[in-house]
């Protein structure tokens, strides 16, 4: 769990899983100083997988994909 804390670079992988006729996005969300990974579920229609990065250097949010970064 993340709380409080986050560091300046979050890492979200992002997987399409079929559970039963049910497709949902599984995104792991990571850090590493403190060290944390979270897990999400989303029902979806549609297939993604990826990753993704998120960069906070206090004055702008960045997010890119893997290909970007």
């Amino acid at each position: 769990k993340v709380s409080g804390q986050l560091d300046y670079l979050q890492v979200f992988e992002i997987v399409t899983e079929v559970k039963g006729q049910k497709k949902f996005l599984h995104i792991y969300h990571m850090q590493e100083c403190p060290e944390a990974k979270l897990e999400y579920f989303i029902p979806t229609d549609v297939e993604v997988n990826g990753r993704a990065y998120m960069i906070d250097d206090v004055d702008h949010i960045t997010l890119l994909l893997a290909e970007e970064y």
